[in-house]
């Protein structure tokens, strides 16, 4: 499963102790800040997290935070100017490239929420069968299945090799993650063939959100009420 970063010029606390401590050691506080946009645009990365959104040209200001140390420093996005942008053109592509963006992390947040609940149910289980009560046995049982069919529903299993791409298709997450990557890279205007897919895959994302929230109202808080209750429902907004 692809892991979410945030927005470009989201700066994590995480992210930035690295290139902070630079700046303790007496870089720049230029050149730490350089550092920190450029760990978490991806310059740096080499893993296979899905970055945030390119941001339009503009003023921004980075913000470096550690402990209770705070540094900024103001910086301007510019596209090339090599092509002509249209601010129309930009706006919409900013806007729905966020609403793609925002869908891709609507699914992970619940995913990570499941994997969550799930250890709990698992717990539940273990210690209901240590005690000989089938019936929480059973009803744990019929719980994970559901998780587990959800999770299926929307998730593309991780690809090891060639031959997974003919054995598992793909799902909603790996249709919504290559039409925000196409809106990402649109700068010069989002094409109808991306409106029509966000119009075609909306439906689908909708009923599985539908689909996670009747899940959580009414399965989990089913079990909750019969084993204990049991489950603690991370938040996943």
């Amino acid at each position: 499963m692809a892991r979410l970063i945030p927005h470009a010029l989201s700066l994590s606390r995480i992210a930035l102790a690295y290139p902070f401590l630079l700046a303790m050691r007496g870089e720049s506080t230029t050149a730490a800040l350089l550092a920190a946009l450029l760990f978490i645009v991806g310059v740096a990365r080499d893993d296979d997290a899905l970055q945030g959104p390119t941001v339009a040209p503009g003023d921004y200001r980075v913000q470096l935070t550690y402990d209770d140390v705070v540094q900024e420093q103001p910086l301007q996005v510019r596209w090339d100017p090599i092509n002509e942008y249209s601010a129309d053109r930009i706006a919409e592509q900013q806007a729905i490239t966020a609403r793609v963006f925002g869908m891709v992390d609507d699914i992970f947040r619940r995913i990570v929420s499941l994997q969550k609940i799930r250890e709990q149910v698992a717990l539940r289980r273990s210690l209901a069968s240590d005690a000989g009560d089938e019936a929480t046995v059973a009803a744990a049982d019929t719980l994970l299945e559901s998780l587990e069919a959800w999770q299926k529903s929307v998730s593309t299993p991780d690809r090891t090799n060639g031959q997974d791409v003919l054995n598992f298709a793909p799902k909603i997450d790996a249709f919504l993650i290559d039409l925000y990557q196409a809106t990402d890279d649109a700068v010069l205007g989002i094409t109808k063939g991306q409106r029509d897919r966000l119009d075609d895959l909306e439906p689908a994302w909708n009923a599985a959100m539908q689909a996670w929230d009747a899940l959580v109202d009414d399965e989990v808080a089913a079990f909750s009420r019969m084993a204990g209750p049991s489950v603690i429902v991370p938040e996943w907004d």
